[in-house]
């Protein structure tokens, strides 16, 4: 016999729903008639892989070298395709500094920060443990390649995290750590998403 608005759950979800509400495991695909389930399925790192969504990281070093800001960060190739959506980026220093988050477009930011690499997939399903996304690095005398989004200072030996998140970024768009003080070297760590971008996804409103 059909059960009237029945969910359809997988049987360990039926049995942590049991669980976790004290109900029969039997009830479980009843529980929309008495409450309002919320299944957010981006909140479930395992299903980011169905959505075609890589979840990846990477660890960026810049050395220090004189009279120059060392940069670190993520590009959004204009060709790539791909939305990025930034969930993290902190900075590690030995000495005290104060560090920028810049946006700024991948024009701006490919002419100096000349050095790339691939961050990792953390989910190993994929293909590829390599991320679509470049992340790059290098220096320059000037420490304004953007525009600052958020500032923070670390009191020297410590990792330091910003927390102007997430970031979304559409092709053509970048976002960079720099490093306020000359000749000091860094490390910068990331987390973000990628994704195919949706036919219409890269236009403004209007």
């Amino acid at each position: 016999m059909m059960e009237h608005n029945a969910i359809q759950y997988r049987p360990t979800y039926g049995t942590a729903i049991g669980t976790l509400i004290g109900a029969p495991e039997s009830e479980v695909s009843r529980i929309s008639e008495t409450i309002t389930p919320i299944l957010n399925l981006e909140e479930i790192p395992e299903a980011a892989f169905l959505f075609g969504v890589r979840l990846c990281a990477g660890s960026v070093t810049v050395g220090a070298v004189a009279g120059e800001f060392g940069y670190a960060g993520l590009v959004n190739f204009a060709t790539s395709g791909l939305i990025v959506i930034v969930e993290k980026m902190s900075f590690d220093v030995s000495a005290v500094v104060i560090a920028d988050l810049l946006q700024n477009t991948e024009a701006a930011l490919v002419a100096t920060l000349l050095t790339t690499a691939r961050g990792q997939v953390r989910d190993r399903r994929w293909p590829s443990i390599l991320s679509q996304t470049l992340m790059h690095s290098g220096t320059d005398p000037s420490s304004s390649l953007g525009g600052i989004v958020e500032q923070r200072r670390s009191p020297g030996n410590a990792s330091v995290d910003f927390t102007a998140f997430p970031f979304v970024l559409p092709p053509g768009v970048g976002l960079v750590v720099v490093d306020t003080t000359v000749n000091a070297g860094f490390t910068v760590n990331m987390v973000w998403r990628e994704r195919r971008m949706l036919p219409g996804e890269n236009q403004g409103p209007g």
